[in-house]
């Protein structure tokens, strides 16, 4: 409906003096005050900018509780009037509240000045809490056991489970993260010198809690290997940069990640049988 997708009229004495053809093209005020009747003490007009409030305060409400992190990071008011920009931009085109920040990172990218340092740490920081957004909703680990013989493990091929994120990052963003589910402030200035490379998988738990784990940029690597299409262990290493800072120790660090992979359930198999079918 049109009629939800306008921010708040400014002040009580504004809503108390609108007509139907005082309302915004796109709220569609005549449609909608022609379904609506006047009650004892208001009018139609204001009945519906009154229950527009209420969903405008629950939508930017919605944003806040999704994407914390920037909050922290921007300051409040800093943060409402991106979170008031990004919905008059890219209004909520869906009955749910699910989807409402999908595009947020972007907007935040294209909007702000990612030369400052506390707008780039928003962009990354709305990244990773979509990305754990996504990693909640995501579909479970198809459940299949993984090969056990050498050659078994040799042959099959493996995919990140749905659930996995991977996020690229400038900034510390657990520390912040784990700064705002504090209420803390203070402290932020400093992580935000911290400014390098980083990299984050978002993955959920068996008890459906979803974290974040940074690690270096060759288990990222190799992990990006999965993400796009089913590959063998032997490929995902073959196809990794030459030139790793890791070098010879790349065997003994991929049979440590393999084994943490496995138990926290970040990769799903499905191996080759003898004529060439897929179990």
């Amino acid at each position: 409906m049109g009629a939800l997708r306008v921010p708040l009229l400014e002040g009580v004495d504004s809503m108390r003096n609108l007509r139907g053809s005082d309302l915004p093209a796109s709220f569609q005020g005549r449609q909608a005050v022609a379904k609506v009747k006047d009650g004892k003490r208001i009018t139609a007009v204001e009945r519906l900018e009154i229950y527009r409030r209420q969903y405008w305060f629950r939508i930017t409400e919605s944003l806040r509780e999704d994407f914390e992190g920037v909050s922290i990071i921007l300051g409040e008011a800093n943060y409402h009037q991106l979170v008031d920009e990004y919905l008059k931009k890219i209004p909520s085109r869906c009955w749910t509240l699910k989807g409402l920040g999908k595009y947020f990172s972007g907007y935040i990218a294209r909007h702000r000045d990612q030369s400052v340092p506390t707008h780039l740490a928003a962009r990354n920081m709305a990244e990773l809490e979509w990305a754990m957004i996504e990693s909640f909703d995501a579909a479970e680990h198809n459940g299949k056991p993984f090969p056990q013989t050498e050659e078994e493990i040799a042959r099959a091929k493996f995919y990140l489970t749905p659930s996995v994120r991977l996020v690229r990052a400038s900034f510390p963003l657990d520390r912040i993260f784990a700064l705002a589910k504090k209420g803390g402030r203070k402290p932020l200035s400093l992580l935000l010198k911290e400014n390098q490379e980083r990299y984050f998988a978002v993955y959920r738990t068996t008890s459906y809690q979803v974290r974040c784990k940074e690690m270096s940029f060759v288990e990222y690597s190799c992990l990006q290997q999965f993400a796009t299409k089913g590959v063998t262990l032997g490929d995902a290493i073959t196809a990794l940069p030459r030139d790793l800072p890791e070098g010879e120790l790349l065997l003994i660090h991929f049979k440590k990640w393999f084994a943490s992979w496995k138990k926290e359930l970040w990769l799903e198999c499905r191996t080759k049988q003898s004529k060439g079918r897929v179990k």
